[in-house]
């Protein structure tokens, strides 16, 4: 997020600005999977991921030919 902050003196002034981190506020729980809004703000400050959920997508990636499951190559 890009901010901006304005010093101000007599003869001129100066705007500067600066990012910021982005801060996401959640009112309610998930209807969907039903997680608590606790849980869900945890999750989006820290980042966390969930390991079973990213082999899901991988595995289905890998089914549709979108991406190769190892890479092997060759020794001469």
């Amino acid at each position: 997020m890009l901010k901006s902050k304005t010093s101000r003196t007599s003869s001129n002034s100066k705007t500067v600005f600066y990012k910021t981190k982005e801060k996401y506020e959640v009112s309610s729980e998930c209807s969907n999977c039903g997680k608590k809004a606790k849980e869900i703000q945890k999750a989006l400050n820290e980042g966390k991921k969930d390991p079973e959920k990213e082999k899901e997508i991988l595995k289905r990636l890998e089914e549709q030919g979108l991406i190769k499951g190892e890479i092997k190559t060759k020794i001469r």
